[in-house]
């Protein structure tokens, strides 16, 4: 079998391959028995006639397709053997077609893509919302814990932001129409962010007996009347106003585990520097990923991204069953239509395509590589899954397999260097030490231990 190898493009080859007719000898014979098991041949058992009599049965050019369709795969896998190509994605059959001594296959075949230049990440600042807890961060969680507690007073005035009102609703559409989906009475509301937008702007200044008409579009939830243009009127039946408990000792003692406000305060500044951090961090991660892979300019052979946009959408797949919901409902629900699932699918997995591509490069600038210690870390934690040994582990997994794994290794190496090399910095450029904040968030914890 000769074999003919040019360029199809950014990180493709045209693999041509020229298979004798004398080859597709064994792949017929084979075509033949495949056939037969499911034809009925007077005086031969199923999966038993000679091949002369079922070609004679199909049809040679029949017998001959399916011995080709059967055959592709491995006459492939032959001639990529032989050339020494690592796929990136599985190859595309581009043309099969006859010649005079036997048959042409034209492959399409992609290499995993590199990039020309590593990109800038050494001291790159990335700007983030600073992990230190202030003291609004505080009071602010103290008064959502105070508002647990809090009682709430009718009034004999307009209603203001943050107020409680018990109103009724009612709402017509363009042509008058009532819309019964949108009718309420004696409803709760807090005065401020609603389900409804403009719903709070037209109850603020409003007092018992008072009402108000405003415009709005019917947000996600009424089903068919969503999207809707209505008239809704608002009737305030009464207004409540909030007050919150004193923090005091006494307070404290008796609602929550703490004995004093001040030993509140403190747990809850510790919390919320918990919070903060993995807020902060993982802000860090994703802005200087994102700001980087934005940056990089590439054009990726479209069977690499079509097979990682497979694998995204396996993982999303696998995730709508754990939670029991059907992809259509899934659509459904957040009002996409599937050429939208199917363009933000792609957008995603170019993206992945190219955070690897990152991941690789920062590797090759930093020196980056998978010890065998980790290789076998690797292997006993795949093996601490399946109930094997590492070493089984090991033997069993096939070269594109290890590849992938040492390939998995390397870029989470790479990631954490990226990490490193970069410079989080708050709203005020000064650089944050995750690094400090994390050891003494450490030093919190075995204090209370």
């Amino acid at each position: 079998m000769e074999t003919t190898v040019t360029d199809a493009g950014p990180f493709e080859k045209r693999i041509v391959l020229y298979v004798p007719e004398e080859r597709l000898d064994d792949a017929k014979s084979a075509a033949a028995r495949r056939l037969s098991r499911s034809m009925r041949i007077p005086g031969f058992r199923p999966g038993r006639a000679p091949r002369k009599v079922i070609e004679s049965a199909v049809g040679s050019g029949r017998l001959r397709a399916e011995a080709i369709d059967d055959a592709l795969g491995e006459l492939v896998g032959e001639a990529l053997g032989e050339l020494d190509i690592v796929l990136a994605a599985t190859p595309t059959v581009e043309r099969v077609g006859d010649t005079d001594t036997g048959i042409e296959i034209s492959v399409i075949v992609a290499s995993w893509p590199t990039l020309d230049e590593t990109p800038n990440y050494v001291g790159r600042e990335i700007e983030i919302s600073g992990p230190l807890v202030s003291e609004e961060d505080l009071a602010e969680q103290v008064d959502r814990m105070r508002e647990q507690f809090a009682e709430l007073t009718e009034v004999d005035r307009p209603a203001r932001d943050d107020d409680y009102a018990v109103v009724d609703l009612a709402a017509v559409d363009t042509d008058g129409a009532a819309i019964d989906e949108l009718a309420a009475h004696d409803l709760t509301i807090r005065v401020g962010p609603s389900f409804i937008e403009g719903l709070a702007e037209a109850v603020v200044g409003l007092s018992q007996g008072e009402s108000a008409d405003f415009e709005a579009t019917l947000p996600e939830g009424f089903g068919d009347k969503a999207g809707t243009a209505a008239v809704i009127t608002v009737m305030v039946k009464a207004v409540q106003e909030q007050t919150l408990p004193d923090l005091t000792d006494e307070w404290v003692d008796e609602t929550t585990e703490f004995e004093t406000a001040e030993a509140l305060r403190t747990e809850l500044r510790r919390r919320i520097s918990r919070g903060k951090f993995n807020q902060s961090w993982e802000q860090y991660r994703s802005q200087l990923i994102s700001a980087i892979v934005d940056e990089i300019e590439i054009e990726l052979p479209d069977s690499i991204v079509t097979a990682e946009m497979e694998n995204v959408l396996h993982r999303f797949n696998h995730s709508l069953s754990e939670q029991g919901v059907e992809f259509d409902d899934y659509l459904q629900v957040t009002g996409q239509s599937q050429e939208t699932f199917v363009a933000d699918l792609r957008d995603a997995a170019t993206k992945n395509v190219k955070t690897d591509l990152l991941f690789d490069a920062v590797a090759v600038d930093a020196g980056l590589v998978a010890g065998d210690d980790e290789v076998a870390a690797m292997h006993a934690a795949v093996g601490a899954s399946t109930g094997e040994t590492a070493d089984q582990v090991a033997a069993r997994l096939t070269d594109t397999q290890t590849k992938a794994l040492i390939d998995d290794i390397v870029r989470k190496k790479a990631h954490d260097e990226l990490l490193k090399a970069a410079v989080p910095v708050d709203e005020d450029g000064n650089p944050i030490d995750f690094e400090v904040l994390a050891a003494e968030l450490n030093a919190q914890r075995e204090e209370e231990e």
